[in-house]
Formats: C-alpha cells, structure tokens, sequence
C-alpha cells in the first residue's frame, strides 16, 4: 500500500470510536449534597442520590483527597474540630458507563461553649431526719451532663444539676457534697457544699471553737465546754467583782477582769483559715444603757482587737477585723435601735469568707451588711476574755449565761435553731449582790444594798427583824438616825418572781452609842493600861485572847497611863495571830488604830509600831513611823 494512502485510514479509525466517545456520560446525580454547619465535636453528614446500572460506586472527597472508606452515597464526618472549618466535600459516582463528579458542599465548624458553673452549691443545714437540696446552675453548649458526689464518691442515679438527699442522720452531719458538670467541651467540678446536720434537741455543734456555759457555780474559772480540742477556760482575775448564780456569771462592778490564761487562740488559727466567724452570747444586763461597754471580745486594748461584742447606748455594736478594717475593728455593723435592752438577750454575729455580716437579735435577723477583705489580720498576741478589755478597762456590767465562737458563719436556720434551743437560765431569783453588816454610831444613817437577777419581772421586799417594813421595795434600804434601840437588828431582803422567791443573807446593824469607842469588829485590843508586869492584855473579847509577852523589861518603862518603848525591845505574842489573820481574809477589809506619842522624827526604815510579820521582809501588814510621817 503506498503512504499516500495512510491519513484515509486514520480519519476511518477516528469516526469508528467517536460515537463510545459521545455517548460515555457516567451514572447521574439527582441531588447534589448541600453545605453543613455543626458544632466542634459534632458530626457532619453529606449525602447524594445518584444514578446508575448495577455496578455504581461512590468515593468522598475532603479538599481534594480521597476520604478512606467513604465509598457510600452517605458520608458521616468523624467529631470535627475547628482545623475542619470551610473544608470542601464532593463525590465522585463511577458505574461501568462512566464517572460523574457531584457539586461540592462546604463544612462550617463553629466552637461550642464549655461547660460553666454560674451558681455554685451552698452549704446547708439542717435537723436529723429532714432531707437538703444542693443544685447548682451550669451553662454551656448542650447536652450537659451531672454527677454529684458525697465526700468523694459518686451518688448513684445523682445526675440532674440538684441532688435532694435521704433523710439524714447524725453521721451525716460535716459531709461534703459537689457535682462534676460536663459536656462536649469541658468538665468542671463544683465548689464544696457542707451538710451540717444538728440533733433536734442539741445546739448546733459543727465548727465550734469555744463554749462557756457558766455553769461552774463557783470557783475562779469559766470552763471551755466546747469539747474542741485544748479547751480555753477562762480566769476570773477579779473574783471579788463577780458573782455565780445556779445558772451563770454576773460581772457586778467595774473592775471585773475575765480572760483566758494565755494570749493566742485556736480561733486566730481557724478563722483565719475559714475566713468566716460566728459570735454567739445569752446575756443579760444589770441596767441599761452601756456604752462602750465590751461585752465579749478577742483584743489586746481599746484600740486594738481582732473581735468584740460592744454595748453602745441603745444598741450593740460588732467589730471584726479585716483586711479591709483599721486595727480596732472599724467600721462596725450595729444592731438597730433599742435593741439594747435589761430582758435576756440573744445575740449573734455571723460573718461569711465573701463578707456578708449579719446581725441577729433573739433568732432574729436584725441587720446585714458587708465588711470586706480578709480575716489574715488577726494578731496571735491578743486575749480571748468577757465583761471589759482583757488587760482591763471598760466593763460591762450583767449575767453571762452563755458564750461561743464558731470557724464558720451559721445559717439562718442554724441561729434559730440554737435560739429555740435556749440555755439554762435563771428564772427564780439569785442574789448577787448581798447585804453587809454595818457599823454606825448612834444617829448616824445606813445603805443597804443588794442586787437579785433572774429573766423574769422581780419585786423586792425588805425585812426587820423578820418584819416587812411598810414601802420598802427596792434593791437598796436607806435608813436614817438609828439609836441605840437599832443595835442588833437584822436586815434581809427578799425577790420573788412567779416561779419563787429568794431571801438575801442577814445584815445586822451595830450601833454604838454616842460617847463610847467604837469595839464592833476589833480582834485585838490593847490599852496599856496593866501598869506593870511583862504582859499587855488583850481585851477585845474576841475568841481567844492574843496576849503580847515582854522579854526585854530594861527596854520599855510602865507609865500612869501607857507603856514607853526606851531602846529596841521585844513585845510580840507566843503564839500566831491566826483569829486576826482569818478575820481579815473574811472580810477582805482591815483597820489600824494606834495611839502613840514619838519621842523623836529620826526614827525610820520604817520602825515598827504594830505589825503582823515574820520577820523584816516578809509580813501580812505593818503600822511604822518612817521620820515625820506613818
């Protein structure tokens, strides 16, 4: 064949394979897959309708490479994250007469939103056998999910955003609940709730630091009942300005001191910690009003304090120190007007680690407000003490009939709770203040005092010699111009409530007549009037005499009417002065009368004209002539 021949036949070969051309158009698309939004983490789904003879098969496309495995008309995504944003799917669908590629279809990925707590738990209290909610209020893209947990274990079926709990016991009390809330995006733990559960008929005990009661009855030291560990008592320094009763403390006069035997407190430390307080006391004040009075308070002076309970005129005052207060607890939150009153009173002060401070006054809420900061301000070289400044200094005068600190701030409920409770209180009257025998002479006036308390109205009444006297009805009995007819005679008063009546101790009045010495409650006695001998008597008449015996006769020189001391002598008793000692402790009172006559104002050191001693530096009291004075 020549070559000229040769192009003929490739145009034939062409025009015989042209119409397999024209005519291999692949399976067809019917619908296209459409552009998807989901969330991160979700899934995305494309799918296509295509079609096609038997043998179709389909392959996914993500940003041009083929997807493994996506070899259906249905493709779903694996959980997306946001690097999946604006990528591009398509298909291609094969079947024996071709391939057709589908349109393509954008992903949009947008972020969810983690699981947020916006509410957290709070604590709750309640009485054995009632039942505590907690909840808590979360946000964030859903579905989210909860899981309570009780003191570190998971509540089974505990899983809504609030968990009611059984009926509770004693031994639920202090549990700690949170909840684990989560979602697609996080997993968040709650903050820790406490459950406080207290027994209907105890007060509340959870979280106590110390506890007075009062109930000693006598003694020098207010007990720390607290059953906390290393109990704080508290020392009477001032024994004498202070009186028990069956069911308290009464603080009587200035002056009276209660404080605990050491600076520092576990209070400093646990407060702190905690950053929330609660002061508690049952008190009950002799008069009103008291300003400026501490009632019961942690601090070192006037100006310097980690807490106090102040009586200020017609109301309370309560200083905390913080980080945000000066050093003296200022600014206070008060109780409202008049809510100082001479009734039983039941005060509380409760002080939460976001700083809301309350104010309760007989279970209830009084007034609230903020006192901002931080309880790391406490100093550990204060004193924890009742009725005036540790160190001394503005008393309070009143019965304490109970007293507490707590690490935590109690709830409403928990205030009323320990109101209805109460505290033993004093409801038949209780002297504390006791008339005292007096010493007049004839003509003079006499003040008789005395003092009952009790939570309930009381009347007095006045006696002679067991009689009522007509109109006198109060604490005090002034009496004017007694005479000799009056010298023996017992006075006592008595306070009656409507649950009884109480009899002070006597008084008896010692009247001595106009012209005579005064004898009543002399112990010793010595007039010098012997004359001669080595024996000065005693002639008070009281018990046995305390004879004083001379052993150094060339020393002294008898005179008409008294005994003159020449050169250093010995004048002293043979046996101890215990009847004059014993009466002095009783009556924590002592007089010393002496009538000398010196022969000169050289004499010093002092030089001893009376003294109950056992030697130069060491006596119980001592009358001496030191030049020109005694």
């Amino acid at each position: 064949m020549s070559t000229k021949h040769k192009p003929i036949l490739f145009l034939i070969a062409v025009l015989l394979f042209m119409p397999a051309l024209l005519f291999a158009q692949g399976p067809t698309i019917t619908l296209q897959p459409q552009n998807q939004t989901v969330l991160e983490k979700e899934y995305a789904t494309f799918t296509l309708t295509a079609t096609g003879d038997a043998s179709i098969a389909y392959q996914w496309y993500k940003n041009g490479s083929s997807v493994s495995g996506a070899t259906s008309n249905t493709y779903v995504t694996p959980a997306t994250v946001l690097a999946d944003d604006q990528s591009v799917f398509y298909c291609i669908v094969t079947d024996s007469s071709g391939s057709t590629q589908s349109d393509n279809a954008t992903l949009t990925v947008i972020a969810g939103d983690p699981a947020t707590i916006t509410e957290q738990p709070s604590n709750q209290s309640i009485l054995v056998g009632q039942t505590a909610t907690f909840s808590v209020t979360a946000t964030g893209t859903a579905p989210i999910q909860y899981q309570w947990t009780k003191n570190g274990v998971d509540i089974a079926g505990a899983t809504s955003s609030s968990y009611t709990t059984p009926s509770a016991i004693i031994g639920d009390d202090q549990s700690v609940f949170n909840c684990v809330v989560l979602n697609n995006y996080d997993t968040v733990t709650s903050d820790n709730a406490v459950l406080y559960v207290t027994d209907a008929s105890s007060r509340v005990t959870s979280g106590i630091q110390v506890l007075y009661e009062f109930e000693e009855q006598s003694g020098e030291v207010v007990n720390d009942v607290s059953g906390n560990s290393n109990p704080e008592d508290l020392d009477i320094i001032t024994p004498e300005n202070t009186a028990w009763t069956p069911n308290g403390l009464e603080s009587l006069y200035s002056g009276a001191n209660i404080r605990a035997q050491s600076v520092d407190s576990k209070i400093r430390t646990n407060c702190v910690a905690s950053n929330e307080i609660t002061l508690e006391v049952w008190i009950q004040p002799e008069f009103v009003p008291q300003s400026s009075r501490r009632i019961f308070t942690y601090s070192l002076s006037g100006s310097f304090r980690n807490f106090s309970i102040i009586s200020e005129g017609d109301h309370y005052e309560f200083r905390l120190t913080t980080t945000e207060t000066d050093l003296n607890g200022l600014p206070a939150l008060s109780s409202t007007s008049g809510t100082q009153t001479g009734e039983l009173t039941h005060l509380v002060y409760t002080r939460q680690s976001d700083g809301t401070a309350k104010v309760y006054v007989n279970g209830v809420l009084d007034t609230s407000g903020v006192i901002p900061g931080d309880l790391s301000r406490f100093k550990d070289n204060y004193w924890l003490g009742i009725s005036s400044e540790p160190l001394g200094g503005l008393e309070w005068r009143g019965m304490f009939y109970l007293a507490a600190v707590y690490d935590r701030a109690l709830s409403d409920f928990e205030v009323q709770h320990n109101y209805s409770i109460g505290t033993p209180v004093d409801r038949v009257p209780a002297f504390t203040i006791q008339p005292e025998d007096q010493y007049i002479v004839e003509g003079e006036s006499i003040l008789l005092d005395s003092y009952a308390v009790s939570v309930l109205p009381l009347t007095y009444q006045w006696t002679k010699n067991g009689v009522a006297i007509p109109g006198e009805t109060n604490r005090k009995l002034n009496l004017s111009n007694l005479g000799s007819l009056d010298n023996g005679a017992v006075f006592a008063n008595t306070a009656t409530t409507s649950e009884g009546t109480t009899f002070s101790n006597t008084a008896t009045v010692h009247v001595t007549p106009q012209g005579e010495r005064v004898n009543n409650g002399a112990q010793i006695m010595y007039t010098f009037s012997e004359g001669s001998g080595n024996t000065l008597n005693d002639v008070s008449g009281v018990g046995a005499p305390l004879n004083l015996t001379i052993f150094s006769a060339d020393a002294v020189q008898w005179e008409n009417h008294g005994l003159r001391i020449n050169t250093t002598p010995s004048v002293v008793t043979t046996n101890s002065a215990t009847k004059v000692i014993s009466a002095i402790k009783s009556s924590n009172e002592i007089t010393i009368e002496a009538w000398v006559s010196s022969s000169n104002l050289t004499q010093s050191s002092p030089a001893r004209i009376l003294t109950v001693s056992a030697d130069g530096s060491n006596r119980d009291f001592s009358l001496g002539q030191n030049n020109d004075s005694y």
